[in-house]
Order: C-alpha cells, then structure tokens, then sequence
C-alpha cells in the first residue's frame, strides 16, 4: 500500500513535525508513505498545488492520499484520480478561527460549514481529532474519531535538575512553559501573559517555546514546573500529550479532549478563562510537581491507546477498510 500524505509545507522544517511523525509511525506499519506540500500562502498557493500535485501524480501511483487540513484536502479532491481520499480536520477547518478577543468569525465559520458538508459527500474517510470536533461534524459512517498519538520513545520522563540545566532555567525559580507561537490568536497568549503578572507567590518565569526539534521539546516539558495551555479551542492538544508522555503537570483550559485525557489524574487541571482561576490551578501544578515531581500522566496516555503505534494501526486500518470498500 502506497500513501501520498498532504499537508501545509511553511512551517520552519517544511512539512509540520506532527504529522511528519505520523507519516513516520505509519511507514513503520510496512506502508509507504510519501510527502506533497502546499508551498506559500493565500488561495493561490493551494490553486498551485492542485496542478503540481497532478504532476506527482502521474510519476507514482498511490493507493490513498491522506490530506491534513481542509484547503489541503481540497487540493487532492481537485488533483486525484482513483485514489482514495482521506481528510484529517485539525481543528479551525472545522470549528472555525478565532480573533483576538476570543469570538468566531463568521466566515471561517461558513467556511467551516461548507467543509463540513462537502467532506461528507467526497471523501471516503474523515477523521476528527477530538469529541468537540467529532459532535461538530455530525452523524457520519466516514467519520472516524482519532486523535494525534505521541511517540513515547522520544518524550520521556527524566531527572529534572538535568533537563534543566540542558535548557539553562535558575533552579530558584518556578518555570511555565507554554509550547505555542504567541503569534497564533486561537492560542491566546495575553491570557498567559496576564495570569503570570498575578503571581506572586513563587519567582515564576513564562517561557514562550516553539519552533524547537522534538529531543529540546522532551528537555523543556522535563525541566518544567508546568505545562500551561490558554487556548481558545484545540483539536486534540498535541503539546498537552507530550507534557503528559514526560509526567510534566499541565493547566490548560477546557479545549479539545482534555477532560478525557486528564479525567482524574493527578497533577492536570482543567480551568475557564478566569484569570484568577487559572492562576490558582498553577499554583497547584506547581505544589504538586514540587511535592511529587512526576504525574501518572505517562500512564494515562497508554491506557487511552494514544501512543504512536496504537493511533498508526487505527489510521492503517482505515486505509484497509476504504480500499475494500
């Protein structure tokens, strides 16, 4: 089985490191798995796409084209032949794109709709990220609820005075980590930025970190005192699972399927926009890293099946499943 996986090709690594590891996990599965990138940005850059991607089309055959985020599957709608198509939601696509004072715009919701409605008639397998996105997508038997899994070989748990001196944080310090571009509105980091400026508990540092290869991810979740998340909305959050993979602490606001993958664990907090609510939940995260040093997180994530290797068997058999069909 041949699988052409597309997705955006701008972030600073080319294609997005999340789903190169899914890419990965699923070539590991005895499927071949290559990469088509939508270079640029605005409708032209996707318009592009579709006349490069009927180009790679004729040089190899595949047997499925697996799209990550709407435009791009609307790319391979347009490009393919008799591939099978399969769109992966990533969240926005889906349940639209926040400005910056946390209200939905009304056309990334039409958009959102019009993706909504033509992914049930065209593609032969949709895949959603989180329950939200799931009840969003209404009733479909195409649709498939699969969330991100993390490479637990790669995020794992170690000696924290170690990891951090690798990232260099004053161990007299409490260090928030907050793994997003501040830049992205749906991440909301203001909300980050007023809560630490309430703290005056602790000598507390907020470590703004993105961009960054996976191994420096692995060090930074480890040196942390807590993994802190203000999002707007998420799909399924792949930055909460790494902290988790590493037993790191996390508060995060109700986005995505955090209320199921924290259900009662120990040392992951679940709070509303309040400012002074998430700030007293950090002082928790950080009573607890202080007192316990690891969570049960690591854990919890196999319990939920959301290691790489479980989540690739469950994207294979979709592949298997539609190809028959």
């Amino acid at each position: 089985m041949n699988t052409l996986f597309i997705s955006s090709g701008n972030s600073k690594d080319g294609i997005n490191p999340i789903i190169q590891r899914q890419g990965e996990s699923i070539a590991a599965m005895n499927v071949g798995v290559d990469y088509f990138t939508v270079q640029g940005k605005g409708i032209g850059a996707y318009f592009s796409a579709i006349f490069r991607l009927r180009k790679a089309l004729k040089k190899k055959k595949y047997d499925v084209i697996h799209a990550h985020y709407a435009l791009c599957a609307w790319v391979a709608f347009f490009a393919h032949g008799k591939e099978k198509l399969v769109i992966s939601f990533m969240g926005d696509d889906l349940l639209g794109s926040n400005k910056p004072d946390g209200s939905v715009s009304k056309i990334s919701l039409i958009m959102a709709a019009a993706n909504r409605s033509l992914a049930k008639f065209v593609f032969d397998a949709c895949i959603v990220k989180s329950p939200q996105m799931s009840e969003k997508f209404g009733d479909s038997d195409k649709k498939f609820l699969i969330a991100n899994g993390v490479n637990s070989s790669i995020f794992i748990p170690y000696d924290r005075a170690e990891a951090q001196k690798r990232v260099g944080f004053n161990s007299n310090e409490k260090h928030i980590v907050f793994v997003s571009d501040p830049a992205r509105v749906e991440k909301n980091y203001a909300l980050a930025k007023e809560v630490q400026s309430l703290i005056n508990e602790y000598p507390v540092k907020l470590h703004a970190i993105f961009g960054k290869p996976i191994n420096e991810l692995n060090d930074f979740y480890n040196a942390a005192d807590l993994l802190l998340m203000t999002s707007f909305h998420e799909g399924s959050p792949n930055v909460v699972k790494e902290a988790m993979s590493c037993n790191c602490p996390v508060v995060c606001t109700e986005v995505g399927d955090v209320k199921l993958l924290f259900e009662n664990t120990p040392g992951y907090y679940i709070t509303g926009f309040d400012s002074t609510e998430i700030k007293m939940r950090i002082c928790d995260a950080i009573q607890f890293r202080s007192e316990n040093n690891f969570t049960n997180g690591r854990n919890r994530l196999h319990e939920l099946k959301l290691d790489s290797y479980s989540v690739a068997i469950r994207i294979v058999d979709i592949y298997k499943k539609i190809m028959k069909a």
